[in-house]
Formats: C-alpha cells, structure tokens, sequence
C-alpha cells in the first residue's frame, strides 16, 4: 500500500514537472517574437528611431540640388531639429538602472549638440551660403558619430539590464520549482508517522502557491518585456509569492508542533521469559 502511495506521488511530481518544462519552451519560443528591446521602455526607442530617419531625411535633401534650391533641404533641416530636441529633452526611463539613465544623458547631449548645428545650417542655407553650409555639416556628421555611438551605448546597458532581470525571475521561478518538488518528495518519503500525512501533505500543496506567482512573474516578463512593479499582473504575482510563502512558513510551524507533540510508537517487546 505504501509503495503504490509513493509511486502515485511520484507521478504527480513528474507530471508537474514536465508541466512546468513545456510552460517554459512555449513562453520562451513566443518570448523571441516579441520586441528586440525586450524590456527597454518603447517611448525611448521610438524617439531616437524617429530621430535616426529626420537625420537620414535630411542628408538626403541636403545632397539634392534641387532640394536645396527649391527650400526643400531647409525644411527638412528645420524637421530633424526640432526631432532632435526632443531628443534632448525626453525624459528617458528610470527603470533600467544607474548604467542606462547616465548613457542616456550622453545621448540627450549630442542630440542637443545636433539640434544647434542643423539651426546653424538652416540660417546660412536661408542666406545661400553653401561654404559654411558645408562646415557646419561636417561638424554635424561628427556629432551624429557620438550620437550613434551614444545610442549604441544605451541599447547595451539596457541589454545589460535585461538579462539581470530575466536571470532573476529565472532563478526564483527554478527556486520555487525546486521548493515544490523536494517538497513533494518530503511528503511522499515521510511515512514514519501516519498521523503526520496530513500535515506534511499541507506543506507540499501550499508550496504550490510561490511557484504559481513566480511562474507568473517570468511568464509575464517574457511576454511582456515589462518589470513596472506598478502592472496588476506584477501585483498579482508577488502577492501570490507573498502569501504562498507565508502559508509555506505557516504549514511547516505547525507540522513541527505537531511531530513534536505526536508520541513515537515504541516498539513491542516480548513478554516471554528466556529460559535456561
């Protein structure tokens, strides 16, 4: 009897976890789908992607006779200042760390540094003066060299930023995995003390709890790309994490009060006397 209990535990445990194996493979394969920045915020990405096609815009107008005769060039010079400076007056996220936030003052100054010298090139453009035209957009391109480099510099800290975060919901999930399955395995190996079943079995299912939240949080950041804390979902799933936790800690108290109050049978001893 004892042997089919423990086999039929054993089953659950693996059924679990191959449960929890294929959640990974699917949420990581439609993970790959999602945003290349995966949790960078989106506003930042698309303020410096609409600034990279002004720019593109402009050079394209400027090396264009006709546009720069028909005042075409100058108003696209005038578009990719006015792209620039806001730039260089976005407030990029605080979400993604130290590292991120001092890259993007780096790239909020030389879209600064652009944003002047393409006013510059629009005032002497009004005047027809090609030759300091030129100059200033020679020292243009130089600033968009930093700039890009700047950029460069951002997407990497917020790479950097990412696969902390992933490693951490990663690790917390394996960690409640673990938690559930040596859980599991306590429970279906105690079978000193019958009386205890019960409470040892209140410690397994409650350890299901932590695994639930932290599979949501890993889930939801694989999706999502997202760590705002502030999300619903987020919410949901540390209290989840929170509470499972706490009944955990809770089941286990009153599973050692019990054994501690549950007598241990002693084993029967034999009445017969020894004889000569």
């Amino acid at each position: 009897m004892v042997k089919l209990e423990f086999a039929y535990i054993i089953l659950i445990m693996l059924k679990i976890f191959k449960i929890i194996l294929a959640m990974f493979v699917v949420v990581s394969a439609v993970g790959s789908f999602a945003s290349a920045a995966s949790y960078a915020n989106q506003a930042d990405i698309d303020i410096i992607a609409a600034s990279n096609k002004a720019y593109v815009d402009f050079i394209k107008a400027i090396n264009d006779e006709k546009s720069v005769a028909n005042g075409a060039a100058l108003a696209q010079a005038a578009a990719a200042s006015s792209t620039f400076n806001n730039v260089a007056s976005h407030n990029f996220s605080s979400k993604l760390g130290v590292k991120y936030i001092k890259k993007s003052a780096e790239v909020k100054k030389y879209a600064g540094e652009i944003k002047v010298l393409l006013d510059k090139i629009a005032v002497v453009l009004r005047e027809r003066d090609y030759n300091a035209a030129n100059q200033y957009l020679e020292q243009t391109r130089n600033s968009v060299k930093k700039y890009s480099a700047a950029v460069e510099e951002v997407n990497k800290a917020a790479s950097e930023s990412n696969l902390y975060a992933g490693c951490l919901f990663l690790l917390t999930t394996i960690a409640a995995a673990a938690m559930v399955i040596g859980s599991f395995i306590w429970f279906a190996i105690g079978r000193s003390k019958r009386s205890l079943l019960e409470a040892r079995k209140a410690v397994a299912l409650s350890s299901l709890t932590p695994l639930a939240g932290a599979v949501i949080l890993y889930t939801t950041f694989i999706l999502t790309g997202s760590t705002n804390s502030a999300d619903g979902i987020y919410i949901v799933a540390n209290v989840l994490i929170l509470i499972g936790l706490a009944s955990y800690v809770s089941s286990i108290i009153k599973y050692i009060k019990l054994n501690d109050n549950t007598p241990t049978a002693l084993p029967a001893h034999s009445t017969t006397k020894n004889r000569r």
